[in-house]
């Protein structure tokens, strides 16, 4: 079912705990905003929200 596209678009972030794309990223996301970025900086707050669920 997960690669059925009759089922929808799954996604994962939200087995994180703590992580929120709203906040963290999307919403700081303008039309002058390098994705690449704005991504690279706060990729080392969500690999910690990735290691304390790994825990």
């Amino acid at each position: 079912m997960m690669s059925e596209a009759n089922h929808g678009t799954i996604a994962f972030h939200g087995m994180i705990p703590n992580l929120d794309l709203g906040p963290d990223f999307v919403w700081g996301v303008g039309p002058n905003t390098v994705v690449s970025e704005a991504q690279e900086a706060i990729a080392d707050t969500w690999k910690k929200y990735v290691d304390d669920a790994n825990k």
